[in-house]
């Protein structure tokens, strides 16, 4: 072969090779353990090249919807064998326990697995407690296969190939407690629990797939209730394998397990607490439901490994994970001020979602903030794009600060998004999902009007953005595409792709589009065959007045049920007493529950004298409250 032929070979074969690894995968929610968000492997987008992003296919699969909850963010992973081909692969599983794998060319169904729960599903579901599939998967590249947590708490692992378990199911979790994203690191899986749903306490769990026995390692965050691990992104690991998970509202004590609006730090495997992170402000965010709502983002900083979250108190922590062992757990690196929801409230306004790392070329390091609501005064950024009100991205400079320890610059602050999900960053173009999702929670404000129907309130409908990570400025986005909204989610890169799941059981794949090209490939799985639906019997109205209790029902749903359970057995989450329970009924009398309904108690119990009247109240206790048990009571 001459020299010629031989370069010419040799020029070939590098293109191949650069061509091959032009895209990566994402098999886990934000890309890789620490939840970056940033796909380091994928190298099919550019700032130059965005612009022609269309709707390459659309798969809508046989989901029905709990609540809030339908398709959890997807994953996507590559060269998997199946009987066909070797294919790049979709993993998306449903709150009705299901698991899909879609061809990520083509969006085609490759297989498809159902679970049965073993236990029956509670009755009194609601938008926080929707006893669904919950947790986003994990996927084990390597063993060519991917792990899902079904809603009666039991840990399936099944092939990649094929969809056919790889073991037999285990229980992972309580049945029914509110699971969020699973993590693998080091052969032991993690999730984490939050809500007090089906009375189990919140927490992190750990589990050995492949360990014999495989027993389950619990640390509770609370044993009385509160403290919820909710970020979307369940637990997230450094680079050592420590664990870390962000809790919610509760007491702050840590001789009793108590650690309300903290950061944890956890040995791998053992879940031993290895340190935390408690802000000095902790009783003043519990007091006002302004939990520490993420799971924490981790990163490598100048020699450190630093953690970075937030909640609705809008406000942004970052701490050196070292300290987080030394004497002092209320030391921190750095705190931003207040760059979002500036009248403190508990719902639609706030940081909800995950924070995302970059490094860019140069070696600066960027952080990320979906920020939900308006900025406040102190969101002063020098790249701006006209008024938030839904939304926004908020991108910060981690630089040195004075002592050397870390500081947040502001850099820029994107156009009005509404309610983005966590961004993800492929090529210097920054992705993200603005859900359109309605968040109100209660009535006018008033904390004790809950809305029961919250996914019916939705009217707008979800837009995928890209941005330039460096300056914020728009590239392009989806437009009317995408129909449906969707709620705690977020989205998967890989393989060219940026991947998108709707409430509505909908899988976007968008890619780079040629002029001409084909118009997007749509597929609808079709649902099995219905059983028969067997007829209940009537059950015959009590002595008690319809109307007059009907009023009562309603008031207890718009106003109690979100403390107290819509079946009256209290929430581990708010401390509040089983009405179901004969002791506690025989043990207050009517006097004393009057009393509490109309004044309010120092237990947390508020005053409805000024909202209701007596007869209204007098109903609320003998229809609904005295109605939940049966034994006999103190008159």
């Amino acid at each position: 072969m001459s020299n010629k032929n031989l370069w010419l070979l040799l020029s070939l074969l590098l293109v191949i090779s650069a061509g091959s690894a032009q895209t990566g995968q994402w098999t886990t929610f934000g890309h890789d353990p620490q939840r970056s968000g940033f796909a380091n492997d994928e190298h099919a987008f550019s700032l130059s090249d965005v612009s022609s992003l269309g709707l390459v296919w659309k798969t809508v699969v046989p989901n029905e919807p709990l609540i809030l909850n339908g398709l959890t963010a997807p994953l996507m992973v590559r060269g998997v064998k199946t009987a066909a081909s070797v294919k790049d692969l979709v993993i998306v599983a449903g709150s009705s326990d299901h698991v899909f794998a879609l061809d990520a060319e083509s969006g085609d169904l490759v297989w498809k697995k159902d679970f049965s729960a073993i236990q029956p599903r509670p009755d009194d579901a609601g938008w926080l407690c929707p006893y669904a599939l919950n947790a986003t998967p994990v996927i084990d590249a390597v063993r060519a296969r991917v792990f899902v947590i079904s809603s009666d708490g039991r840990l399936h692992t099944l092939a990649l190939s094929d969809g056919k378990p790889s073991m037999p199911p285990t229980q992972f979790v309580p049945a029914y407690s509110k699971m969020w994203s699973l993590n693998y690191s080091g052969g032991v899986l993690y999730t984490s629990i939050s809500q007090g749903c089906n009375g189990v306490s919140s927490g992190i769990a750990a589990l050995d797939p492949d360990l014999a026995g495989r027993p389950v390692v619990r640390f509770y965050s609370a044993i009385n209730g509160g403290a919820g691990i909710w970020g979307r992104g369940g637990p997230s690991i450094d680079f050592k394998g420590f664990i870390y998970g962000a809790t919610g509202d509760a007491a702050f004590d840590p001789a009793a397990n108590e650690f309300g609006d903290t950061v944890l730090k956890l040995v791998p495997r053992t879940l031993r607490l290895a340190g935390y992170y408690t802000p000095t402000i902790w009783q003043e965010l519990t007091r006002h439901d302004l939990d520490m709502g993420t799971t924490p983002v981790i990163f490598r900083w100048h020699g450190r490994v630093l953690a970075a979250v937030g909640g609705k108190e809008g406000a942004i922590y970052v701490t050196d994970t070292a300290a987080m062992s030394g004497p002092d757990h209320h030391e921190t690196a750095y705190i931003s001020p207040r760059y979002t929801n500036a009248k403190q409230t508990f719902e639609s306004n706030g940081i909800w979602g995950e924070m995302s790392v970059w490094k860019d070329a140069a070696g600066q390091t960027w952080l990320y903030v979906p920020s939900w609501g308006v900025p406040t005064e102190a969101a002063q950024f020098p790249q701006a794009y006209g008024p938030v009100k839904q939304g926004s991205i908020m991108a910060f400079k981690v630089v040195p600060g004075a002592d050397g320890k870390p500081v947040l610059k502001p850099a820029w602050i994107s156009s009005d998004i509404a309610v983005p999900d966590p961004a993800a960053i492929a090529g210097g173009v920054l992705f993200v999902v603005g859900t359109g999702e309605n968040t109100q929670q209660v009535n006018a404000e008033n904390i004790h009007q809950s809305l029961g129907d919250r996914q019916m309130r939705n009217t707008g409908h979800a837009i995928l953005h890209a941005l330039d990570a460096r300056t914020g400025r728009e590239l392009w986005n989806s437009g009317d595409t995408i129909p449906g909204w969707t709620h705690f989610s977020g989205l998967a890169i890989g393989g060219g792709k940026v991947f998108v799941t709707t409430h509505d059981g909908a899988i976007y794949a968008f890619g780079l589009r040629a002029s001409g090209a084909a118009a997007a490939h749509v597929t609808v799985v079709p649902a099995p065959p219905q059983a028969a639906a067997v007829a209940r019997p009537k059950v015959a109205v009590g002595t008690v007045s319809v109307p007059q209790c009907g009023e009562a029902t309603v008031i207890f749903k718009q106003r109690c049920a979100m403390c107290h359970g819509p079946n009256g057995k209290g929430m581990a989450a708010t401390r509040t007493p089983n009405f179901t329970d004969p002791g506690w009924q025989s043990s207050k009398s009517d006097k004393t529950l009057v009393n509490a309904l109309t004044n309010g108690t120092d237990r947390g119990m508020p005053a409805f004298g000024d909202q209701l009247s007596s007869p209204q109240i007098d109903r609320l206790l003998h229809c609904v409250v005295r109605g939940f048990g049966s034994a006999p009571r103190k008159r």
